[in-house]
């Protein structure tokens, strides 16, 4: 009775984290789109030249500059994704316990990978 209990409560806490995620996962999907067409426009522009030392244009400089700004934005939505991620399960469970396995290695040996 206490394992359907417990299953519950862990259904219950996985869909608080999944609507959190889901949130996080339109804005990083909303600024990856807009990285793509930054990317694009970037890639039309007249960069620098390393092999004719040519320098580049200065709409190729905003261009980068926008685009290095969405990468930057990427980033902090990565981490504020883990860090609420990790913070919420920190403060719902006492202990938490991660384990390193190696499971290419324990595929490649069969005979750890039955019980």
């Amino acid at each position: 009775m206490w394992e359907e209990l417990d299953a519950i409560d862990w259904a219950a806490n996985c869909c608080q984290f999944q609507q959190c995620s889901s949130t996080i996962r339109a804005f990083h999907r909303h600024a990856r789109r807009k990285l793509r067409r930054l990317s694009r426009t970037v890639s039309r522009r007249m960069g620098p030249d390393r092999r004719t030392g040519a320098q580049p244009s200065k709409r190729w400089l905003r261009a980068n500059d926008r685009r290095n700004k969405v990468h930057h934005r990427i980033a902090d939505l990565r981490r504020d994704g883990i860090h609420k991620l990790t913070t919420g399960l920190a403060r719902e469970y006492g202990t938490i316990v991660v384990e390193d396995l190696n499971v290419a290695g324990m595929h490649a040996k069969r005979t750890w990978s039955r019980p």
